[in-house]
């Protein structure tokens, strides 16, 4: 026979359906566990010392992603899907940035 009409060999369909299921919940098993995980809090012993230099370093980070910001906007602009996507990306990671100094600062004053 041509290779249009070979028969393909037999499967055992209600097993390999079987096997996959049991393999999803396994999976689901371990995601609620890592869920838990997650969820758990940690207590963590740092210096004010360090909290300060964590805070002016990332005060630093944003002071870079201003600049790559007003660079890419006066030789790119906007104008353009991807420019336009980039300063957004730029603009979310500057908000994650001031985010994270305030609750640095809130850290420091405690």
């Amino acid at each position: 026979m041509d290779h249009y009409h070979e028969t393909t060999p037999p499967t055992k369909l209600k097993s390999a359906v079987m096997g996959e299921q049991s393999t999803k919940k396994t999976m689901t098993e371990e995601q609620t566990q890592k869920q838990i995980l997650q969820k758990q809090r940690t207590l963590l012993e740092v210096d004010l010392i360090d909290l300060r230099f964590f805070r002016d370093c990332t005060e630093l980070a944003r002071e870079y992603a201003q600049e790559v910001l007003a660079i890419h906007d006066a030789n790119l602009g906007r104008n353009t899907r991807i420019n336009k996507l980039t300063a957004k990306g730029i603009e979310g990671d500057l908000r994650m940035i001031d985010r994270t100094i305030e609750r640095l600062k809130n850290l420091a004053t405690l």
